[in-house]
């Protein structure tokens, strides 16, 4: 059972939370019943996602990681701006957001997938790029505060 909005809201100690969870999207990936995979490929998704959840479920074959979801949740970034990630992947340590682009990459798009790195630090955020027949994958490495940095003063 899931919490109510009112509980969300006084966990998060916000008005807005900041990020929504989308169960929708998981119940309709699983209505095909149990001789689908776990993981099935969602009509809205273009070619280069679908071929991307195929790398995904080879990886749960593997073992290499324990799950993955299909744009099952939404970052409130700010107010009326949201991030909705390609896919959500669990791994044995970590959750993870992965971000698929193909040929072109949209100046909004990229910034939002930034945002919401430096905003939620709990997740890591890859950015992958098919180019060429190949996946190129970059982790977004957060930024230093001014706090952490060492300095010397002489």
């Amino acid at each position: 059972m899931g919490i109510s909005e009112a509980r969300a809201k006084e966990m998060l100690g916000s008005k807005f939370p900041r990020v929504v969870s989308r169960p929708d999207v998981a119940v309709r990936q699983q209505e095909p019943g149990p001789a689908a995979p776990a993981s099935v490929e969602s009509e809205s998704m273009n070619k280069t996602e679908a071929l991307y959840s195929r790398r995904l479920d080879r990886q749960k074959l593997a073992g290499e990681i324990l799950a993955w979801r299909f744009e099952a949740i939404t970052f409130r970034l700010a107010y009326r701006c949201h991030y909705t990630p390609d896919f959500l992947v669990v791994t044995p340590g970590e959750i993870q957001v992965h971000e698929i682009k193909g040929g072109y990459v949209r100046e909004d798009g990229l910034i939002k997938w930034k945002m919401a790195a430096e905003a939620h630090p709990e997740f890591r955020f890859f950015l992958c790029k098919y180019v060429q027949g190949h996946w190129k994958i970059q982790e977004y490495k957060r930024r230093q505060s001014c706090n952490s940095r060492q300095t010397s003063i002489k």
